[in-house]
């Protein structure tokens, strides 16, 4: 239960943190567009709302999210990838003829039960950061130029 309460905790205050940003990252932008804007042309020629849209792109909270995302689902899904270890492990030690040595509750068995698990983890990692890198937001440069241009 105490294990249950922690990661309840943790992803709260995961939640809350992207939460937060997400909602200060309009008022961080104005407050970077007027301190930019002074001393670099291009950013005072496009103007604050292109600005802060630039600024925005840039600086989206979606890489976080993923992350949250792949997270949870990695704590979610971790009792069906010990089931899934353990069956796959079962029918190993059927087939090499019932080992003693391979039977639930020794030392080879929960290093093979482990290591699928660590892999079943491994794939959904896989999958947020292939998710996150297939469109990853370019920089807040890039974005000023792309925004640039787009006004000509």
């Amino acid at each position: 239960m105490t294990l249950f309460i922690s990661l309840a905790l943790i992803f709260a205050f995961w939640a809350a943190l992207i939460f937060y940003k997400y909602k200060t990252i309009e008022k961080d932008a104005v407050e970077i567009f007027n301190a930019r804007k002074l001393n670099e042309a291009p950013i005072a020629k496009l103007g604050e709302t292109a600005f802060v849209e630039a600024y925005k792109r840039a600086n989206s909270v979606r890489g976080q999210i993923l992350n949250f995302v792949g997270a949870l689902t990695a704590v979610i899904c971790l009792p069906t990838f010990f089931f899934i270890a353990t069956w796959l492990w079962n029918n190993v030690w059927n087939i090499s003829g019932r080992m003693e040595d391979l039977d639930e509750g020794h030392a080879p068995w929960l290093f093979g039960v482990s290591i699928l698990c660590v892999i079943g983890i491994v794939g959904i990692a896989a999958i947020t950061a292939r998710l996150h890198h297939h469109n990853r937001p370019k920089s807040l440069d890039e974005e000023i130029q792309i925004q640039t241009q787009g006004q000509q």
